[in-house]
């Protein structure tokens, strides 16, 4: 302060006029002083911090831009930016500068060379330096070290792309055994299914023999034995009494014999098909367990595919089997109803009930019944009713034709003749 108070003395300025010049002279001091901490903080900034002309060459290179590149003030100054760090862009360093010249400001990824020769990788960001009057004068640009991150994020994608092809390999994997899964299952069907066919051939065989051949001879045999009754009687011979027991024998036996064959064969032997057989196994029942049995349609439905009609009732005729044996009713009922568009079969039971566990022996008829409901594209259900017993249900479902009207059979040929 001493000089200027020196020039103001031998100048001879008022002293308002000495008051104002200190002020202003005190007030540009702070400036400058604040001014010097910012640079200051600048130049200790940890990101990188350096000017550069409009050609390119550093005019301000801070410490943070030392730390990070390797080179010193001294060696950065007025050295061509680009040329200095052998800058990589993401496209070209005129594109960046052409976008920053228009919108004031760039913003991207670069790679740098550093004094030691290793790359860095940097998040750059550069605004556009004017003067008073509006013309670009210089650049600013601020880096920021992003090369661990990037690093990371590669190992990361990396890390991505290996378990992306573990994942596929494994889909790939189970894919191929899900094919080969489906294929043994499809082939375990297949052979169920020819096994079923099989045993079901079997038994319509024995039941049109037991019909067609046993049964014929028991008849002829119970005519023959009539008439040698009739001529004992009419010699009055004693052992008349005894050919009429032996003719009634007979006909018991054959009775037996027709009824085995219905139950092998029950369908197609009588012409009124499903609801004949159904009914005939209700009177089987009351008659053989001592079980009251009864069997209900109210209105006539005529099933025209004989498998259906086959496995419909050996459904029924297992249900019925599995109640007397295991759940000790006192009255078993069989319904067979059309509801809607679905015919619905019901085996209804007022016995004790399933056993919750049942032996693989036991439990095969079950797995058979559901088999047969899937062959022929059924629902199967198995459960308790809510006052005791069990009530197994089968329903199928009756389609529309094509052109979207009744057809009055379904997908299983099944007729309502109310």
């Amino acid at each position: 302060m001493e000089p200027l108070e020196k020039y103001l003395d031998s100048r001879n300025v008022p002293q308002e006029v000495r008051e104002a010049i200190r002020k202003e002279f005190d007030e540009r001091r702070r400036v400058e002083e604040v001014l010097r901490r910012h640079a200051q903080m600048i130049d200790f900034a940890n990101d990188t911090i350096m000017i550069r002309d409009l050609k390119d060459r550093i005019t301000y290179w801070n410490q943070g831009a030392e730390r990070l590149y390797g080179w010193s003030r001294e060696e950065a100054m007025g050295m061509h930016v680009h040329s200095f760090l052998k800058t990589l862009f993401p496209r070209s360093a005129d594109s960046a500068i052409q976008v920053c010249l228009r919108k004031g400001y760039w913003e991207g990824e670069l790679k740098h060379l550093r004094k030691d020769g290793t790359r860095v990788t940097v998040a750059s960001r550069w605004t556009l330096q004017r003067d008073e009057k509006g013309k670009p004068i210089a650049f600013l640009e601020i880096n920021n070290d992003i090369t661990q991150l990037k690093k990371t994020e590669g190992a990361l994608l990396e890390a991505r792309d290996q378990l992306e092809k573990r994942v596929e390999e494994r889909t790939s994997e189970l894919r191929a055994t899900n094919d080969q899964l489906r294929q043994l299952i499809q082939e375990r069907r297949a052979l169920e299914k020819e096994i079923l066919e099989i045993s079901g051939m079997e038994q319509r065989r024995i039941g049109q023999d037991l019909h067609d051949g046993l049964s014929q001879q028991l008849m002829g045999i119970a005519l023959m034995g009539k008439v040698l009754e009739k001529k004992l009687t009419q010699r009055a011979l004693p052992h008349a009494s005894h050919m009429r027991k032996i003719v009634e024998l007979v006909n018991q036996a054959v009775i037996e014999t027709r009824g085995l064959a219905r139950g092998l064969y029950p369908v197609e032997l009588e012409a009124h098909g499903l609801m004949s057989a159904l009914d005939e196994l209700a009177s089987h029942v009351k008659k053989v367990f001592n079980v009251k049995c009864f069997f209900q349609c109210d209105r006539p439905i005529l099933i025209k595919d004989n498998m259906v009609s086959t496995h419909l009732y050996r459904i029924v005729q297992e249900a019925v089997y599995n109640a007397v044996k295991h759940a000790r009713p006192s009255e078993i009922s069989i319904r067979l109803m059309n509801i809607g568009r679905r015919l619905l079969m019901e085996v209804k039971d007022d016995g004790v009930g399933f056993p919750k566990r049942l032996s693989p022996h036991k439990g095969m008829g079950i797995r058979i019944m559901r088999y047969r409901a899937e062959m022929i594209h059924a629902s199967l259900e198995i459960g308790k009713m809510a006052k005791g017993g069990t009530l197994v249900s089968c329903s199928l479902e009756n389609v529309k034709r094509r052109d979207g009207h009744e057809d009055g059979r379904g997908r299983n040929g099944f007729e309502d003749k109310a």
